[in-house]
């Protein structure tokens, strides 16, 4: 004797994609025991990376979805929780560029019950305290449209404001592995930790040359230094290096001189002369021998408000107050008209060829980060 959908009308195939139509009760089961049997397409969870981010930083939020198809294109709204109302300009990354509201698509992962599609968010950082909005928000995805219905809502964001908090931030680099705060990318250098000798580097710097960043992006005026142990050795050449973060940690590539759309850079080339390179240009200071066998601090400002960019080298471990002597005729900063109104990392790296790493190489003990709340005016 036939089973249910044998006896009634001809015998139904079974399929684990779609539910419509009759179906053997016996293959339902069987279907159903080892979880193929479709179930109702479900929003399982939208789970932030952080409940509280930083006007300049970036954050993250995971969709997974149940039994959703690759590529669906889904929609979200950023709702304001109470502060002043977001807007389109309080991002600087979002889903398709699209500010408080846009479409995205889910994961491009074929044969995957469950997806697991990742959005993330960038904050402007505003210039003057009288910007303090005082945020939180939360985000919402939409079927539909990005009126439609809301089928799942993140948890409340807050955000803090950085004009109300100010950014300065002291990060050690005599460690044995990366310290938080920072992010180390493969390059074209060798790199390597030492409690003793701090974050090194050693080799010939072709095309991407800035290992290791900052993580958090930052926006606005900002004081970038960095702390080098000079080898006994006129070429070891380091740089810090300023660039858009949307185009990715290993987006600048090396260049000595001229202009180079890719990144600022305050490098030295040996102990002739320091450097400031933009896309804008460069230009160069004069000697800096009394570098060789010292400790030095390199200086970058991104004075955004004033649209420049200025850089200095000083004697000194730690020159934070910028009073050691200044080397390269840079008394008074090299500056070049550039700005950017993107959120941008800062990132270091050199050029010491034919080194390898150790007490020679080139060594970084700190980096430290300030906006003009706290930092020493160019």
């Amino acid at each position: 004797m036939k089973r249910n959908s044998g006896f009634i009308g001809e015998l139904q195939g079974t399929t684990t994609t779609i539910a419509k139509g009759v179906h053997d009760l016996h293959d339902v089961h069987i279907k159903r025991v080892s979880t193929t049997w479709p179930r109702a397409k479900r929003f399982v969870s939208l789970t932030p990376s952080v409940t509280t981010v930083t006007e300049g930083n970036s954050m993250t939020f995971t969709l997974t979805t149940e039994h959703i198809e690759p590529n669906t294109t889904l929609y979200y709204t950023i709702a304001t929780v109470s502060g002043t109302t977001m807007v389109d300009a309080d991002f600087t990354i979002s889903p398709g560029n699209g500010g408080v509201d846009g479409s995205f698509n889910t994961t491009n992962l074929l044969n995957q019950i469950f997806l697991n599609t990742v959005l993330t968010f960038g904050l402007v950082a505003e210039l003057t305290p009288g910007d303090a909005e005082s945020n939180v928000f939360k985000l919402q995805i939409r079927t539909g449209s990005t009126s439609g219905p809301v089928v799942i809502e993140s948890s409340n964001i807050t955000v803090t404001d950085a004009v109300s908090t100010g950014v300065d931030t002291t990060i050690n680099l005599k460690v044995s592995s990366t310290p938080t705060g920072t992010t180390l990318t493969s390059s074209s250098l060798s790199t390597g930790w030492s409690t003793t000798y701090g974050f090194q580097t050693a080799g010939d710097a072709t095309g991407f040359s800035y290992p290791l960043s900052l993580t958090d992006s930052h926006i606005g005026d900002r004081l970038f230094q960095a702390t080098v142990d000079w080898p006994n050795n006129n070429c070891p050449d380091p740089a810090v290096a300023m660039w858009i973060a949307s185009n990715g940690r290993n987006y600048p590539q090396w260049q000595w001189s001229g202009t180079n759309s890719t990144r600022v850079s305050f490098q030295t080339n040996c102990v002739s002369y320091p450097q400031l390179n933009t896309p804008n240009g460069n230009v160069q200071g004069s000697s800096i021998s009394g570098a060789l066998n010292n400790f030095v601090t390199l200086h970058l400002w991104h004075h955004q408000s004033s649209s420049v960019m200025r850089a200095k080298i000083t004697l000194g471990e730690d020159d934070w107050s910028i009073t050691g002597t200044a080397l390269g005729g840079t008394s008074t900063p090299l500056s070049i008209a550039y700005s950017t109104t993107s959120a941008v990392y800062f990132g270091i790296g050199s050029d010491y060829d034919n080194a390898s790493l150790g007490s020679e190489s080139t060594n970084f003990h700190k980096l430290r980060i300030r906006d003009s709340n706290f930092w020493v005016a160019p």
